[in-house]
């Protein structure tokens, strides 16, 4: 009976030492896939200019061929927000890809999950999550344009364009004129009727350290009109991401430039 017994018990120890080392090298063939870091680029900037990239680590002997989704989430005033990335190549076996992710706003903390949505089996699951944060070194770029000037004709008319928030990184915004009772040309001949010269696309540029620059549109002198014109200037894309500053509800990233019309003498 007892050799019976040491029989049954051998078989049984063999069986589960069997099946587990199967079990084991069966889970070492499936991917496991972790957010190894988050590194701010530039640093840690209050508001919605940061560049974040996310690695992620395969730590199994076994690689992923499909795309693998990445998400980016950080709190705000309102709840949080979110935006989706890929690997998309997938990642091989024990290695570590990156996805970038930029105009993320920081509110105290950024969460970056792996394959968020279960797309790829995983020996582990629940391991797919880290969270940072950090203390910012300064605010992201808030811009204004000056919101109305005049000058006479044939007189530039300038404005200025002012930026709150300290970063260390030259600062870029375009801008472009629109008409209003004036008309924008290519040129000031009489040909052309135009009241001032039309920008499509300008550039402003603020060097770390300044916080003001000028637009100057030039006007011209052999308007047609005797009566005073105007034409405005909007400022948009901010880079690296910034905020156009909108206040008391009016809009900021416009300003309106008035032609003052020579008096004349009767």
């Amino acid at each position: 009976m007892s050799g019976t017994i040491r029989l049954i018990a051998f078989i049984t120890m063999a069986y589960f030492a069997f099946f587990g080392t199967a079990h084991a090298e069966k889970k070492s063939n499936i991917p496991d896939l972790t957010v190894a870091r988050i590194t701010f680029v530039r640093g840690v900037f209050t508001g919605e200019c940061n560049e974040v990239r996310v690695d992620v680590k395969n730590s199994r002997k076994i690689g992923v061929s499909q795309p693998i989704p990445v998400r980016l989430t950080s709190p705000t005033v309102e709840g949080s927000e979110t935006i989706n990335g890929v690997l998309p190549n997938g990642i091989g076996p024990g290695r570590t890809a990156s996805v970038t992710f930029t105009g993320v706003f920081y509110g105290g903390s950024v969460t970056a999950t792996v394959d968020p949505t279960n797309v790829v089996a995983e020996s582990k699951e629940g391991n797919n999550e880290r969270t940072l944060a950090d203390q910012p070194i300064g605010h992201c770029p808030l811009l204004r344009i000056e919101g109305g000037v005049s000058a006479s004709e044939g007189d530039p008319v300038r404005f200025t364009v002012s930026m709150e928030g300290k970063f260390p990184e030259t600062v870029t915004v375009l801008y472009s004129t629109s008409n209003g009772t004036a008309k924008g040309g290519g040129s000031c001949d009489k040909l052309s009727e135009s009241d001032f010269l039309s920008v499509e696309k300008g550039t402003v540029r603020f060097q770390p350290g300044v916080t003001n620059q000028t637009i100057s549109i030039k006007t011209c002198a052999d308007s047609i009109s005797d009566d005073n014109e105007t034409f405005s200037v909007r400022i948009y894309n901010v880079e690296p991401v910034g905020k156009i500053i909108k206040n008391l509800g009016k809009v900021r990233n416009t300003g309106i430039g008035k032609i003052t019309a020579p008096v004349t003498k009767k």
